[in-house]
C-alpha cells in the first residue's frame, strides 16, 4: 500500500516536487502579496549547477506574472507608469485602474524577461538547454472586456509564451536536435509537446512516450 499525506500547503506541484533528489522551497507566501521575487531561486540554481552529477534536470517553478502584478517585481522594474505600485489592495475589477493594471503587468513581464536572462547567464558556458513555458495567459482590460485575470476561457488565456534556449556547446554536441528545433520553430505548438521535447533534449527514452510530439 502507498499512502500520500497532504499538508496544508501542499498542492499538485509540491507533491510532484517531492520525487526530486533535492527539493527547495524559497517562497512560503504562495501567491499572496508577501511572496518573494523569483530571483530568490537564482542562488539555488547556481548551487545545483555546482553539483557533481553529470546529468541534471533543474526545474524552477516561478510565480511569474500572477496578480497582484505590482508585487511581482522589485522597485527598479517599475518602468511603465502609472502602475499599481504603492496602491493598497487595488481592485482588479476597477476599470478606472485599467492603465495602471496593464502597466504593472508589463513591468512584471519585464522582470520575468530579466529573470530568464539571468538563468541563461548561468548556463551559457555549459552544455545546457533551457525551456520556459507559461501555464496560462492573462486577460487584461482593453476598454471593451470587463473581465481580468484568467479562468474565463478567453483566447488570450490559452495562447501562452514559450521559449527554448540552448548553449553553443549543446548545439555542437547534438546538431541534429537543434536542426529539428529550427525546422519546427514556426509550427503551432501545445503544452502537450513540452514533456516529449524535454525527454528528447535530455536523451531520455520512455516506452509510453510519443516521440512524434517532440
Amino acid at each position: 500500500m502507498m499512502k500520500i499525506v497532504y499538508g496544508q500547503l501542499d498542492n499538485t506541484i509540491s507533491v510532484m516536487a517531492k520525487e526530486a533528489d533535492v527539493t527547495t522551497y524559497v517562497n512560503l507566501g504562495g501567491l499572496q502579496d508577501e511572496a518573494m521575487y523569483d530571483q530568490e531561486m537564482l542562488p539555488h540554481l547556481q548551487q545545483a549547477l555546482r553539483d557533481s552529477s553529470k546529468k541534471k534536470l533543474i526545474i524552477l517553478h516561478t510565480i511569474g506574472n500572477h496578480w497582484n502584478y505590482a508585487r511581482r517585481h522589485p522597485a527598479n522594474f517599475n518602468r511603465w507608469q502609472p502602475s499599481l505600485t504603492n496602491k493598497e489592495n487595488p481592485n482588479v475589477n476597477d476599470l478606472s485602474l485599467a492603465t495602471a493594471i496593464n502597466n504593472s503587468y508589463d513591468n512584471s513581464v519585464l522582470y520575468a524577461d530579466w529573470f530568464l536572462n539571468s538563468i541563461i547567464g548561468q548556463l551559457r558556458d555549459k552544455p545546457a538547454a533551457m525551456f520556459f513555458v507559461a501555464d496560462h495567459g492573462e486577460t487584461l482590460p482593453d476598454g471593451n472586456c470587463q473581465q481580468v485575470l484568467h479562468m474565463h476561457n478567453f483566447e488570450h488565456e490559452f495562447r501562452v509564451p514559450a521559449m527554448l534556449w540552448y548553449a553553443d556547446s549543446f548545439q555542437r554536441r547534438d546538431p541534429a536536435k537543434i536542426s529539428a528545433l529550427k525546422t519546427h520553430a514556426k509550427q503551432k505548438l501545445s503544452t502537450e509537446n513540452v514533456m516529449p521535447t524535454l525527454l528528447e533534449l535530455g536523451d531520455v527514452s520512455l516506452p509510453q512516450t510519443n516521440s512524434a510530439r517532440s
